[in-house]
């Protein structure tokens, strides 16, 4: 029998420990302050003893249109709550006690004030931070002193500018913006070969690597039998040359487009690797014209008439024109050059869709 009490008797010691350490590690898991509080550190970290003690004052005031329910919170060194009442200091009553809810009229002010050392509260009990929090929503402000051993510190709540505090303080959560899916940009229609390749990755004509391809066709007027410049060179992406005949100065290079296609801009890329004949063989004055099948006559999309000496080896010359109707024919018609014996272009492109 007197060994079943001893059982039972240790058994009780075991649930009682157990309830102990569970509500441990229960408030150890709290913290003091919530996310809508208002926290601030209080400079209490200065001698006090009988001799030396220590003031501290704290001020709420309530800027909103109606009354505020505040609760002024101060926590010491440990973490442990004070609720120690306040005392009045040169006529000021102390309203505020910690830890209870307060109603602070309309534009009105309140008070707390506490003495640590001296005759009055020990010295182990002094606050180092604490919070302000309000069931109502409203805008505060706040401030106060700490005086001591090292002369008066302000105490500086929310850096002395008013908050909205209660509900309305709160912040919540951001909406995450949705990441935007990239907007693909246009596939090349020709992967580039050498640096005369055209760089207009909207550019509508294929290489062509003869005058004739599966989706469309090149032609000129004439063109140079002895270096065999025909028309598909100023469209087989690289630095091939197209050229009029021999001492001849006008003509027209043209694509044809087994599908009807909507033109409104073109490149030229001037002749490459001949650079005593380049600049006078390039084009001066031309067209870009368009073929109505119905009227079975060109029509002019651009005209430039005086092209100078802003021609580039390097990079193309582009021209844009506003054009809405799809066609199957376009050409470039030279009516000049710079004086050199024929018209020769390295690359065209002509873009739309």
């Amino acid at each position: 029998m007197k060994k079943n009490k001893v059982i039972l008797i240790s058994v009780l010691i075991l649930i009682l420990l157990a309830g102990s350490l569970s509500s441990f590690a229960f408030a150890s898991n709290q913290t003091n302050i919530q996310s809508e509080d208002k926290a601030f550190t209080i400079p209490m970290n200065s001698y006090c003893d009988i001799s030396h003690p220590t003031d501290l004052s704290i001020n709420i005031s309530n800027l909103s249109g109606d009354k505020a329910n505040v609760i002024l919170k101060l926590f010491k060194k440990d973490g442990s709550e004070l609720t120690t009442a306040g005392s009045s200091y040169n006529g000021i009553e102390s309203t505020i006690a910690p830890g209870t809810p307060i109603d602070i009229d309309s534009n009105g002010s309140e008070t707390y004030h506490i003495t640590f050392g001296g005759n009055s509260n020990s010295c182990s009990e002094r606050p180092y931070y604490g919070s302000i929090s309000s069931a109502t929503d409203s805008k505060l402000i706040a401030g106060g002193w700490v005086d001591g051993s090292i002369g008066n510190v302000t105490l500086l709540i929310n850096n002395g500018e008013p908050w909205d505090s209660g509900s309305s303080g709160i912040e919540p959560n951001p909406t995450p913006e949705p990441t935007p899916e990239p907007t693909p940009g246009p596939t090349p229609i020709n992967t580039p070969i050498d640096a005369c390749s055209v760089t207009d990755v909207d550019s509508l004509i294929h290489t062509m690597t003869s005058n004739t391809s599966s989706h469309g066709i090149a032609s000129s007027s004439s063109y140079m039998t002895q270096h065999n410049a025909q028309a598909f060179y100023a469209f087989d992406n690289t630095c091939g040359n197209f050229s009029t005949a021999l001492n001849v100065k006008t003509g027209w290079l043209q694509y044809e487009f087994f599908e009807a296609k909507t033109v409104n801009k073109y490149s030229i890329l001037m002749k490459q690797n001949d650079p005593n004949y380049t600049y006078g063989q390039a084009p001066k004055s031309w067209q870009f014209q368009a073929y109505d099948e119905q009227t079975q006559s060109w029509v002019t999309l651009d005209t430039q008439t005086t092209k100078q000496t802003d021609w580039s080896p390097t990079s193309p010359s582009s021209y844009s024109f506003n054009n809405t109707v799809a066609y199957r024919k376009y050409r470039l018609n030279f009516t000049a050059n710079h004086g050199g014996n024929s018209i020769c272009v390295s690359e065209v492109g002509m873009m739309g869709y």
